[in-house]
């Protein structure tokens, strides 16, 4: 029996020969990371393969492929330039990908094969003699239809991208529709592809391509709609899958065919008889290695490159240098805040360039004196009387309209203020101003473009960032509130300018507005600031336990919220807190994706609001570990979807959270003392029981309701009302915070460098 082994990244390319191929040859796999050194592929050698088959093999070092004694087959994945109708089709994206693969010209490759024919011509041209084209082929024995009752209308799995949103935000609004970015695959993946009506295909850029995922989805019995891929003589659109234009083509087609499920059944039946003759992984591999051992494949075979190729590549590496020659001399900084300082003129004209500047350099008092001046003297030269109640039009201020906790809390602000007959809108400092993330409808306009007639008209702004509290200082509106949802002083505490940036707005003559008890506290004691309390509501239409999840797995399952490149999530806490449990791990990130050395069953990347609650009730226990919180509201949602609680000990935990009664609480950063509290709720049922009551039993009273009336006697002018009790004061003290935050930083910062 012949060995085989395949070198890759095993979450993109496992589909391709999983399992299918035991029977015929001895299989190992090898995983692939690209920091990898030649001294870590010493199993890979010993293995002494007879035939060993690279993805990516552009990236293989050279004194590696120099120990291997078998056959030596690149197989090539990236979408190039490719020739259409006699015409060149590339992006920057493409030709950036052909110039770091032409080094596959000094790699000691047998055979090189690339799966899409179109680019071929280009190989030629360069002098790259390929041994021609395999289409990538599909493990059918894991890739298979299964019967079971279809759970959303559609499904896409890959990362989100500013041209696949722009064909999926209509259809995350009025669809079911489940997204997810990666970190599944075999049968996990399997059976969210059957529980989907309808699979998505969407390239990653607007750039023709054709993914691979098209046979491994229609292996597995989805009716795919895709975007158009590239001409091949595999893949039939109108016959195996349906081909959309448009987002507006998708949108009305989805509309179609979710009503017409016979002419799903009648494609599904053409893709599977297609799959079955062309892409069968047994029969691709089997005919492949026979293939080359009959010689019908040429030998891999370099001659001098294309010049025009030779010119850009020698552009492509030059730029490379220079930008690591700028980012030594920190020139990138100077063209950022040349940038920067551009888009500030445009929000907030000359006295935005110059704060910007200012803080660059590091002379903050002086822009917020000017800032401080200028505002006092429009407001003195303002005739414009205070409107209160339902007479005034209202607008909130955001930095930007990302996915993110906040935003989330401005916008049940506004639509539930809408709902109530309020005159509301959302400013943002972004050009785009699109929320699809959020089922809002509140207009939202970007402060660049939005005309200065529609700003004189508004009464009510509302600051929700210190990036918009000077912006909204010198606004004409009568009223300025600045909404505080936690400390910002924290989140940088290196930049000194930043820090002092950020002080100045609390000192402002605003009124001011926060979501917890701890703030409102905070800023009377530092500021001696009033402050109206809004706390926090849930959103009990959204966030309730599913109870039609199916739970297959006998081991308990946990999940992992919070953005991942945020350290101060503790993300990387939690993690460690769980990795050597014997149970399922989930994870959810806003921010960055888990790191390459974690093991966890299924990861999921900028999840819409409104879906969440199919996670949060796929899951038994929600772990959080954040050194820096507002309001806590994730394992608010957790609770409400079903979950027992373990928090850390974070400012805002104890609005509604009891330890013992809906949650286990741990110390900041007490890795061992999560572990120990999440085990007392795998082993213990009564305990697990318990939490989970009590926790259906505090989300009963956060409703937002009590909070949107609260929220209505500020605009209604009502004089602010102390919520916090007299221990609160002293409580949080921002040097002390700060300290604490630096030792948690380093300690965190040294532990990932001890486990490099």
């Amino acid at each position: 029996m012949k060995k085989i082994a395949f070198i890759s990244q095993p979450e993109y390319f496992r589909f391709i020969y999983e399992n299918d191929l035991k029977n015929i040859f001895e299989v190992r796999e090898f995983s692939f990371n690209f920091d990898m050194t030649a001294d870590q592929f010493n199993d890979l050698i010993d293995f002494d393969a007879d035939y060993n088959i690279f993805f990516r093999g552009e990236f293989f070092p050279e004194k590696v492929l120099e120990k291997i004694k078998g056959i030596k087959i690149a197989l090539s994945s990236e979408p190039f330039p490719r020739k259409i109708n006699n015409s060149w089709k590339f992006t920057f994206d493409s030709m950036k990908r052909y110039m770091v693969f032409r080094d596959v010209r000094k790699k000691n490759f047998d055979y090189v094969f690339h799966y899409d024919i179109t680019s071929l011509d280009l190989f030629k041209k360069d002098g790259l003699n390929i041994s021609g084209e395999f289409a990538f082929p599909v493990a059918r024995e894991v890739y298979a239809p299964v019967k079971t009752e279809k759970k959303w209308d559609l499904f896409f799995i890959g990362r989100s991208t500013s041209h696949r949103e722009k064909f999926f935000g209509p259809l995350k609004h009025h669809f079911n529709f489940l997204h997810i970015a990666h970190g599944i695959w075999g049968p996990d993946l399997v059976e969210y592809i059957n529980k989907s009506k309808i699979c998505i295909n969407a390239h990653a850029e607007d750039e023709i391509s054709w993914e691979p995922r098209m046979q491994m989805l229609l292996a597995t019995g989805a009716f795919v709609m895709s975007e158009k891929i590239t001409p091949n003589n595999y893949l039939r659109p109108g016959i195996d899958y349906i081909e959309f234009s448009n987002n507006y083509d998708l949108y009305k087609k989805v509309e179609y065919y979710l009503t017409h499920h016979e002419e799903r059944d009648k494609i599904v039946r053409n893709a599977q008889e297609r799959i079955a003759k062309l892409f069968d992984s047994k029969k691709r591999f089997f005919e492949l290695i026979n293939d080359i051992e009959d010689g019908k494949y040429d030998n891999f075979k370099t001659s001098h490159g294309f010049i025009f190729f030779d010119v850009i590549k020698k552009i492509y590496d030059g730029i490379k240098k220079i930008i690591k020659i700028t980012n030594k001399f920190k020139m990138k900084r100077i063209f950022g805040l040349v940038i920067n300082a551009r888009k500030e003129f445009q929000r907030s004209g000359i006295f935005g360039v110059i704060r910007r500047v200012s803080n660059e350099f590091g002379i903050t008092d002086l822009s917020i004196k000017l800032f401080g001046r200028w505002s006092k003297i429009k407001c003195s030269l303002s005739k414009r009387k205070k409107i209160y109640g339902k007479d005034a039009s209202i607008a909130y201020v955001i930095p930007g309209v990302k996915i993110s906790g906040g935003v989330a809390i401005i916008l049940n602000h506004a639509n539930r203020l809408k709902k109530r007959g309020y005159d509301v809108r959302i400013l943002t400092f972004s050009k785009e101003t699109e929320i699809d993330w959020f089922n809002n409808s509140v207009p939202v306009f970007s402060v660049i473009d939005i005309s200065k007639s529609d700003l004189s008209k508004i009464d009510i702004m509302i600051a929700t960032h210190w990036s918009t509290a000077f912006w909204v200082d010198l606004s004409d509106a009568p009223r300025h509130i600045y909404f505080i949802q936690s400390d910002e002083r924290r989140f940088n505490p290196e930049n000194k300018s930043e820090i002092k940036t950020i002080t100045a707005t609390y000192k402002m003559d605003m009124e001011f507005m926060t979501e917890a008890k701890w703030i409102q506290a905070w800023l009377k004691n530092e500021f001696n600031r009033e402050s109206y309390y809004v706390p926090n509501g849930l959103e009990t239409d959204i966030f309730f336990n599913d109870k039609s999840f199916e739970r297959k797995s006998k081991r308990l399952r946990i999940l992992l919220e919070g953005p991942i490149d945020f350290w101060f999530k503790g993300m990387s806490k939690a993690y460690e807190a769980v990795k050597d449990l014997d149970c399922e791990i989930w994870i959810i990130s806003s921010h960055g994706k888990p790191k390459s050395n974690w093991k966890y069953d299924k990861f999921f990347e900028n999840i819409p609001m409104e879906k969440m609650k199919d996670i949060y009730s796929s899951c038994d226990i929600f772990l959080k570990m954040s050194y820096m919180e507002g309001f806590f509201g994730p394992p608010m949602e957790a609770m409400a979807c079903g979950c027992s609680v373990v928090v850390s000990k974070v400012t805002g935990y104890d609005e509604y959270i009891i330890d013992g009664y809906n949650a286990l609480v741990v110390e900041q950063g007490d890795i061992k003392g999560a572990q120990v509290a999440v085990k007392k709720i795998m082993t213990n049922a009564d305990l697990r029981n318990n939490l989970i009551e009590n926790g259906y039993k505090t989300v009963k009273d956060w409703g937002w309701d009590n909070s949107i009336n609260l929220l209505e006697n500020v605009i209604a002018g009502d004089k602010p009302k102390k919520y916090y009790d007299g221990s609160a004061i002293g409580k949080y003290v921002y040097e002390e915070e700060i300290n604490r935050l630096k030792l948690a930083k380093n300690e965190i910062d040294m532990t990932f460098r001890n486990k490099k």
